[in-house]
């Protein structure tokens, strides 16, 4: 056991102080130990941050078997109950409505100019919602941009979608920690919605192509910039290159009129003169 508790703190917290009590003090006189690790890294002076802790319970049970002792099985248990998500979503609230989320440490670092693997995966699927009009459309673009989509468990306490790194799966959040727009009910929402924003056929083309050599030649800069360009389009629903340059006491087309004119759109009336925008969009 002692062996055990050490490869496994060594394997997760190398460059942690570590301290391991070993006891028998329950009611079976079962030994066991206990393991406390200081939150800051002594390498990088860095706190801390695991986003996945049941990742941790699951390679000790691994390496309890490898040891030849006895572990907790790793397997989930089939249900016979089907979750009801809808009724999962409704009873619990999203941990927050910011429309994007940002921890402590990774505000932190976005302002020092660092990189974080979350912000990066946030880029790459804010680019994928803004451009797709589909579910299947939404998948498609996040598989040209490298990044994975899988459902969440059923014992999470709402139904939402897990985003990955193709090149590295270990790093993966869900879409609520990356900002309430980003989760799997809202993004539905959306993709049902006639008067979302989206660019034109010919825009999204030119921005696919951008982020994809972006994503390929590791240019997370583009990358970001081009992510906040089409959320800046999509939260003032700017329709033309003049609105970006518009002054204050000039009034722009009003939000409903314009929404208007993309339902019209829908119904085979034609919209006409959104591709400017996008146009500059993309020169970010």
């Amino acid at each position: 056991m002692r062996e055990l508790s050490r490869a496994w703190a060594i394997r997760f917290f190398p460059d942690n102080q570590i301290a391991i009590v070993y006891h028998d003090d329950n009611a079976k006189g079962i030994p066991h130990a206990h393991i406390v690790v200081n939150s800051s890294n002594l390498m990088t002076g860095n706190r801390m941050h695991t986003e996945h802790p049941e990742d941790l319970n699951r390679a000790l049970q691994d390496m309890a078997r490898e040891r030849g002792l006895s572990g907790l099985s790793n397997q989930k248990e089939p249900s016979g109950n089907k979750v009801d998500t809808a009724q999962k979503n409704k009873v619990n609230h999203p941990r927050t409505r910011q429309n994007v989320y940002l921890v402590r440490q990774e505000n932190e670092i976005a302002k020092a100019g660092g990189y974080t693997w979350v912000g990066d995966i946030r880029s790459r699927v804010a680019l994928a919602k803004t451009m797709a009009t589909s579910e299947s459309e939404f998948f498609g673009v996040l598989d040209a941009l490298d990044v994975h989509v899988a459902d969440n468990s059923e014992e999470a306490r709402r139904d939402d979608w897990i985003f990955s790194l193709a090149d590295d799966p270990s790093k993966k959040v869900s879409g609520e920690r990356l900002g309430f727009t980003y989760g799997k009910q809202m993004l539905q929402r959306r993709f049902e919605r006639a008067t979302s924003y989206r660019p034109t056929e010919k825009a999204v083309e030119e921005i696919r192509k951008r982020a994809e050599s972006a994503v390929e030649l590791n240019d997370l800069d583009d990358l970001s910039k081009l992510s906040a360009a089409l959320e800046t389009c999509a939260k003032f629903d700017i329709e033309y290159m003049e609105e970006f340059d518009a002054p204050p006491y000039h009034p722009l087309p009003a939000r409903a009129d314009r929404k208007r004119g993309r339902q019209e759109a829908h119904a085979g009336k034609g919209l006409h003169g959104r591709a400017q925008a996008h146009a500059a969009a993309s020169q970010v």
